[in-house]
């Protein structure tokens, strides 16, 4: 097995992202002046919670980080409304990748090595990053940093300061 959820992925499967990217147009090698991305719940969150399901944050908070993310000069991106391929080719040419513990982050297996993720925690996983995004940002080099879930919305901003990407 080239990757195991949870643990964690062997070069084969790195190799299977890169050729991945590169087959739907994304960059192959970092730009380091390339687009920063926020991956946004706020939309996918509140059709969640026009169904009555649960979700992991607060709509308050979504759009909080939507709003600082933006400010910080990230293209603010509801990855559903997209198609796959777009979302390979924008993970694939971003510097720095943003976005709350899941799936959506996980994209960043098509980002070149040496791209920035940042992972902001929530309910589910608070204090610490996932663990299938630790495995994931480790096999293909990508410096990460987690901002716990306990640090507020607008506060995520000098958090950004600290990084370097505000």
């Amino acid at each position: 097995r080239s990757i195991v959820v949870n643990g964690w992925a062997e070069p084969e499967a790195v190799a299977v992202w890169r050729r991945m990217a590169a087959a739907a147009g994304g960059a192959t090698r970092l730009d380091p002046d390339g687009p920063r991305v926020f991956w946004s719940r706020t939309a996918f969150n509140a059709a969640q919670r026009a169904d009555g399901a649960y979700v992991r944050t607060s709509a308050e908070r979504d759009r909080t980080l939507d709003d600082v993310f933006g400010a910080a000069g990230f293209r603010v991106v509801a990855p559903e409304t997209l198609p796959v391929l777009e979302q390979i080719r924008l993970a694939a040419g971003a510097s720095v990748l943003a976005g709350s513990a899941g799936t959506a982050l996980h994209l960043s297996a098509f980002a070149p090595a040496g791209a920035r993720v940042l992972e902001l925690g929530d309910d589910r996983s608070p204090d610490v990053q996932v663990p299938h995004q630790v495995a994931v940002d480790a096999a293909c080099r990508h410096p990460s940093a987690f901002v716990p879930y306990a640090v507020a919305a607008a506060d995520v901003a000098d958090v950004l300061v600290g990084l370097g990407l505000f």
